[in-house]
């Protein structure tokens, strides 16, 4: 894994394709990964979305990760799935796509992290407060999570720049987003900015 900024797609948001687009195309050489997600699509769906975005992200060198669906992200030639917390054991995604897929997964407490050892990268979340996500996890509980594993680790919920600094000097790799990007006045910009966080909380402390 060489992304520290995992881009989450969401159908739902006005404009979110042509941001998705922009982003990639712009976006710096091995720094990101798109998720493609979409909650309400089944299988034909996902696979349709997933085709249509493939070509773009082949071309800039993005990986592409298919959410949940194993089966659909092989029938696209996906880089790689990103499992639900409960969803298929990160063994068993790797019986379908091969051992060189990318293999991410949903986590949110010691548990999941525990059963996700086998990951590439794991999403913890919510950092902070998402309205219908349940208690964010804050600095302090995240920090003291991410030293029980050592899978890279992304922080997603409520992530802005600060968060992102934050979050990164926490130990975390990265961050995962949605709305910070996709909804943004400048979706590029605004990658730039999360990217700059990202660096800035990697620094060694002076």
């Amino acid at each position: 894994m060489t992304f520290d900024l995992l881009l989450i797609t969401d159908p739902s948001i006005a404009g979110w394709r042509d941001a998705t687009i922009a982003v990639i195309e712009h976006a710096p050489p091995g720094r990101i990964a798109l998720q493609v997600r979409d909650v309400r699509a089944g299988a034909a769906e996902l696979a349709m979305l997933a085709r249509s975005l493939r070509e773009v992200t082949r071309t800039h060198g993005v990986p592409l990760l298919v959410n949940d669906r194993a089966d659909v992200a092989r029938a696209v030639g996906a880089d790689g799935v990103h499992l639900k917390e409960h969803g298929l054991e990160v063994d068993d995604a790797r019986m379908v796509l091969g051992e060189r897929a990318i293999v991410g997964a949903s986590c949110h407490d010691e548990a999941g992290l525990a059963r996700r050892d086998a990951a590439d990268y794991v999403v913890l979340g919510p950092y902070a407060e998402v309205p219908g996500k349940g208690d964010a996890l804050g600095a302090a509980r995240f920090a003291s999570m991410v030293r029980t594993t050592h899978v890279p680790v992304l922080a997603l919920g409520g992530i802005d720049t600060a968060r992102a600094e934050e979050a990164v000097r926490a130990g975390a790799r990265g961050v995962a987003v949605i709305r910070s990007v996709l909804a943004a006045r400048d979706p590029v910009e605004a990658v730039r900015a999360l990217l700059d966080a990202i660096r800035t909380g990697s620094a060694p402390s002076s």
